[in-house]
């Protein structure tokens, strides 16, 4: 084999240096694929993870969501069987001192008009005395007097006299109850109450359903704001 000459020995050199440069680069290459292969693996073991945590916890949610309808329907179905009672012993009450106030007030009425009766037997004039129409006039006088503290009854002081279930019945009608000389809006209330029981009964099962609308408006905001405290407290555990 002939000697090289220096010229062909520095191009030998050359190449196989190149050769070693193109070896360690696909060795780089290798290493990088090789790499790329392992961070893509992580990554899809990191998200098969999270979506298993995502499942876990939208399950724990679904859960837990129930749990809180459960009990939020169970806290409703006690507050209203709590509400419907109180509303029928509301109603069987009403209805009750209904009765008691309108037999106060036939009562009141039958005193009143008692009264009237013996007032007018003792104030007749006597044969002997004074003239008839002189004493027919002083007994009128003084019945106007009798009646005069008892005029001019505001709302207020009819309201303190009456009884507390007609109340609202007298709040409806005061404006056609008049006083007059013989009698006083109490007692002329009272009278229209004695003689009117169709439309007292009929007011008062008014305001009874007025009542039960008002408990049940109630119970609606109740629902309205437990749901909402429900809604409200539903995060996500993790």
């Amino acid at each position: 084999m002939a000697a090289q000459t220096p010229r062909q020995q520095r191009s030998t050199i050359l190449r196989e240096q190149e050769r070693a440069r193109a070896v360690q680069k696909r060795q780089r290459l290798a290493e990088l694929r090789s790499d790329l292969k392992a961070a893509q693996r992580r990554r899809g073991e990191f998200i098969a993870e999270v979506r298993a945590l995502c499942e876990l916890a939208q399950r724990r949610l679904q859960r837990t969501g129930a749990a809180r309808r459960a009990q939020l329907e169970r806290e409703l179905a006690v507050e209203r069987e709590a509400a419907d009672e109180q509303c029928r012993l509301a109603t069987a009450r009403a209805r009750r001192r209904g009765t008691e106030a309108l037999d106060t007030a036939r009562r009141t009425v039958h005193e009143e008009r008692a009264g009237q009766r013996t007032e007018a037997i003792y104030t007749r004039p006597r044969p002997f005395g004074e003239p008839t129409g002189a004493a027919r006039g002083r007994g009128r006088r003084q019945a106007a007097l009798a009646r005069a503290e008892q005029q001019d009854e505001a709302d207020e002081v009819v309201e303190r006299n009456i009884e507390h279930e007609l109340v609202p019945i007298w709040h409806r009608v005061k404006h056609k109850i008049v006083e007059t000389s013989r009698k006083s809006r109490t007692e002329a209330f009272l009278e229209w109450v004695a003689e009117h029981e169709s439309e007292v009964y009929a007011m008062l099962e008014s305001e009874s359903d007025r009542y039960e609308r008002q408990l049940a408006q109630q119970e609606e905001q109740a629902a309205w704001e437990l749901g909402q405290r429900s809604a409200s407290g539903q995060d996500v555990p993790f």
